[in-house]
C-alpha cells in the first residue's frame, strides 16, 4: 500500500508527521477469474462473496439449490458485493 505523499516539514505537529507516514491497510474489492477452472469470484476483502462456476452459484462457499428461489440468492449476493464496494471505495 501507499503511504500519504504529501512531505512533512518540521514544522509539522508530530501527530501530522506519522499520519503522512500511516499506510493505507483498508481491504481493497476484488473480483477474482480463474480461466483453469472456469470461475468468477466477487470478494469483500479475503471473504468470497459469490462465485459462479461451471456446477452452479456459490453464495459465501455454500452452493445454492437450483429452485425458483435461485436467482434471489444470487441477486442478494451481488447486492450485498457492489454495495460493500460503493462503501469502500476512496
Amino acid at each position: 500500500m501507499k503511504a500519504n505523499t504529501k512531505m512533512a516539514t518540521n514544522t509539522e505537529p508530530a501527530w501530522y508527521q506519522k499520519w503522512l507516514r500511516k499506510e493505507d491497510d483498508t481491504p481493497k474489492p476484488v473480483l477474482t477469474t480463474n480461466p483453469v477452472e472456469n470461475t468468477i469470484t466477487f470478494k469483500c476483502g479475503d471473504d468470497s462473496i459469490l462465485s459462479i462456476a461451471e456446477d452452479g452459484f456459490f453464495v459465501r462457499g455454500v452452493k445454492v439449490a437450483v429452485d425458483d428461489k435461485e436467482a434471489l440468492a444470487v441477486y442478494n449476493a451481488f447486492s450485498e458485493w457492489m454495495n460493500w464496494q460503493i462503501l469502500n471505495r476512496k
